[in-house]
């Protein structure tokens, strides 16, 4: 009966005008979760007449123990995914981790192996990013029902007579026990973590492929080498004008001069020569431009391109190491007949400064490949 009379509550548009129907005005106060309404609600209550008063308190404590059931349900199945997420991270975070360390390093490996292991790895990530999702989102909105609950018997207590329960009023150092979420389980601080992360790809990735600098398959295939480095465990990089302005330049003198990292004329000669003439800066403690790229022709198709690049490990490893922040794909459509009729790509990554685990990378020559 609860249910039923509490969706009514919340669903049907109200007849009178808030002056003319005080009752209504408050109980819509405290359904709509807006504190500073809730706060004028709970000052008013005491303003209506005796009848006003008696039909908020039902009204109240219908939505009090709608929001108490709620979170009784939910705590029924809290420990069951608090179990699924720790089980999930773990798994993700050693196949992620091993695929790394494959990668990391500019050797051959079986690349059926390789495959099946990404593959592998996307699996792991889509569920744990969906698990976490699911319960940093519940316990978000457990903490509203809390808040809720809370309001509701202050307002209660507001209008008189008998205040609810006392183990019906949640505080925050009682919220894990009521929404059952174990202290000693990691999976709540993973969830979060991870649905943290996982939001936050997922807004740079929309601003990515939204971004006017970058044609379309430019876009694409920037994204595409994001989304690798984030199911990897790895963060995804920053678009760099500089680094598109040196990519562009040198994928514009690949269509005439062809495949080649080594460019003819002073000034340009390699990668770290066109970051630098750019704008890139160049690292004090190593003398030059912090940079790696990768060179590709074919079709603008983000999957073709990056698959390009995932079979050569140097390549492979260019797109996924961790010390890079920066990254840019510039593209030269092709036209005419001949070599001169395919897209030229480059791909630069790059740091504008020396990060920590530099040493363990630096004799990989990372920029020549």
């Amino acid at each position: 009966m609860i249910a039923v009379f509490v969706s009514v509550i919340l669903a049907a548009p109200p007849t009178t005008s808030a002056a003319a129907d005080p009752v209504a005005e408050l109980a819509a106060a405290l359904a709509g979760g807006e504190a500073s309404a809730r706060r004028r609600a709970a000052v008013r209550a005491r303003r209506l007449d005796a009848l006003q008063q008696q039909a908020l308190r039902r009204q109240a404590e219908a939505l009090a123990g709608a929001w108490r059931g709620e979170l009784i349900e939910w705590a029924r199945s809290a420990d069951t995914v608090q179990t699924k997420i720790e089980e999930l991270h773990q798994d993700w975070e050693q196949r992620a981790t091993s695929l790394r360390a494959t990668i990391d390093k500019p050797t051959a490996a079986p690349l059926n192996d390789l495959d099946r292991q990404l593959a592998d790895v996307r699996d792991r990530y889509r569920r744990l990013t969906e698990a976490a999702e699911t319960l940093a989102g519940g316990i978000e909105r457990m903490r509203d029902r809390c808040e809720r609950l809370n309001d509701a018997a202050k307002l209660i207590a507001a209008v008189g007579g008998p205040s609810l329960p006392r183990d019906w009023r949640i505080t925050s150092s009682r919220f894990r026990k009521a929404t059952g979420l174990r202290p000693d389980r990691r999976a709540v601080g993973i969830a979060e973590r991870v649905a943290s992360a996982h939001r936050a790809w997922t807004r740079r990735r929309a601003e990515q492929l939204a971004d006017q600098r970058l044609a379309g398959p430019e876009r694409e295939v920037l994204v595409a080498v994001n989304e690798l480095r984030v199911v990897l465990g790895r963060r995804p990089l920053a678009i760099d004008a500089t680094l598109l302005k040196a990519a562009r330049h040198h994928s514009r003198w690949m269509a005439t001069h062809g495949m080649r990292h080594i460019e003819d004329g002073a000034g340009m000669t390699n990668c770290w020569d066109r970051a630098r003439h750019f704008g890139y800066p160049v690292v004090k403690a190593i003398g030059q431009c912090l940079v790696g790229e990768n060179l590709s022709a074919g079709p603008p198709v983000a999957a073709a391109i990056v698959r390009s690049w995932w079979v050569s490990p140097p390549h492979r490893m260019n797109m996924v190491l961790p010390i890079w922040s920066d990254l840019a794909v510039g593209m030269h459509a092709g036209s005419g007949e001949g070599p001169a009729s395919t897209t030229r790509w480059t791909l630069l990554v790059g740091n504008k400064t020396l990060p920590d685990n530099y040493d363990q990378y630096a004799g990989l020559k990372v920029g020549t490949e």
